[in-house]
């Protein structure tokens, strides 16, 4: 119920704010694979390969992403956290670009051993964006910007998301501030809402489901000057190696 609540709130929150400026919604998929491994009792480093492509509306665009992450668990509180993300992205028929972004920021765990768990996420980002399609607008440019992310997790059948195995799920909402300079991409982010259930069928493996409610304007070729609002949906498989030596959790009383 708690979950359900603050989800309709963040879809409240962008409609009554940008209700009135929306265009007619696109849509987007997307697909990912994880590959996570712990290691020094409190580091956790995960590679990320995905596939995004807009499957309703115009114009067309697709885009292949790489992200290794790499966390530190300095208490139960506090995570400190980096990636260096690489994407491929088609942004219009003609407008292609290849962009790499250097990320650091910090993860506060509010309520970390609650069945839930409230988090806030801060990121700071360096990107830098080459254009290397149509011939005429080749070149790069940089930018810097923040995002701040508010998210609330559930374990549905279990007491504590650290589990092997449970459902959950999630909700949050997340602002982009731009630092400097706008670069010309196809999305301009300003804000996020998403709503995801997991499954961890064990240590190794989890999948998880997520709908987003994309809040952005066109940045390409000034396509549409107003802001609107896209409907995001993706898949995520995740495989987490098992350290050596780890030990499995005892079963709590009465599983």
């Amino acid at each position: 119920m708690v979950v359900r609540s603050a989800f309709v709130l963040c879809l409240a929150c962008l409609g009554a704010a940008h209700g009135s400026k929306a265009q007619n919604p696109e849509v987007q998929a997307w697909g990912d694979f994880t590959l996570g491994r712990t290691f020094a009792a409190n580091w956790l480093a995960e590679l990320e390969v995905g596939y995004q492509q807009l499957v309703q509306g115009t114009p067309s665009w697709s885009c292949v992403s790489i992200t290794p992450t790499l966390e530190v668990s300095t208490s139960p509180h506090i995570d400190i956290i980096s990636g260096f993300p690489w994407m491929d992205t088609q942004q219009t028929d003609e407008v292609r670009t290849r962009e790499f972004r250097a990320q650091l920021g910090a993860r506060i765990h509010v309520l970390p051993f609650r069945k839930l768990q409230p988090r806030i996420t801060w990121r700071y980002e360096w990107r830098h964006f080459n254009t290397i399609a149509p011939e005429e607008q080749v070149g790069t440019s940089q930018s810097n910007r923040t995002r701040v992310n508010a998210a609330f997790f559930y374990a549905i059948d279990k007491p504590l998301m650290s589990h092997d195995t449970l459902w959950y799920t999630w909700v949050d909402w997340e602002a982009f501030v731009v630092l400097d300079q706008q670069l010309q991409e196809r999305y301009a982010h300003l804000s996020i809402g998403r709503i995801g259930l997991g499954r961890k069928f064990n240590y190794n493996w989890r999948a998880e489901i997520v709908y987003a409610l994309w809040h952005a304007r066109d940045e390409v070729d000034v396509l549409r000057t107003d802001q609107y609002l896209d409907h995001v949906f993706r898949v995520s498989l995740k495989y987490y190696i098992t350290p050596p030596n780890r030990r499995k959790p005892e079963p709590a009383p009465g599983e």
